[in-house]
């Protein structure tokens, strides 16, 4: 599955607040909202997670996600002294299912073991993506509150 990664711009916020809408229409479809209020709330929640990774992920990289011409999701990776860390990663729900996250993840697990680091994330335990994490390596290191701590040794260790 081809796939490239753009850097984010300015102009690709209000894509980057679909993406990240996408993964809270569930609890959002429960909570009697107006529409103007659930857009105000995901505005909220998108701009503190992008001050979040900012701040804690320093020169972490910011890319959107393309399959062809389509914006299909993002990826947010900090490169560090022993790991990759894939802080965030999301392909929007109408381009899930055709391998764009497996293409992602073998293109990440390569890299780390060519650079031999670490692979790590943080992942919600009710995430279907779990599995998929576990079929490239990851195992289940620790569990912090509604998340499972991750790793991905390189292949060489």
């Amino acid at each position: 599955m081809a796939f490239s990664l753009q850097k984010i711009s300015d102009a690709d916020f209000p894509f980057l607040m679909e993406v990240y809408r996408s993964t809270r229409e569930r609890e959002l479809a429960i909570i009697n909202w107006s529409e103007i209020q659930k857009d105000n709330f995901i505005e909220f929640q998108f701009n503190a997670q992008h001050s979040y990774y900012l701040h804690t992920f320093p020169g972490i990289d910011l890319f959107i996600v393309k399959r062809k011409t389509d914006k299909v999701g993002r990826l947010y990776i900090w490169r560090n002294g022993g790991e990759i860390r894939i802080v965030d990663i999301i392909v929007l729900p109408r381009f899930r299912n055709r391998g764009i996250g497996s293409a992602i993840l073998k293109q990440l697990a390569e890299e780390a073991d060519q650079k031999n680091k670490m692979l790590t994330m943080h992942v919600e335990k009710q995430n279907p993506a779990v599995d998929l994490y576990v079929r490239f390596g990851f195992e289940r290191i620790k569990e912090e509150g509604t998340y499972f701590y991750m790793e991905r040794k390189p292949a060489n260790l």
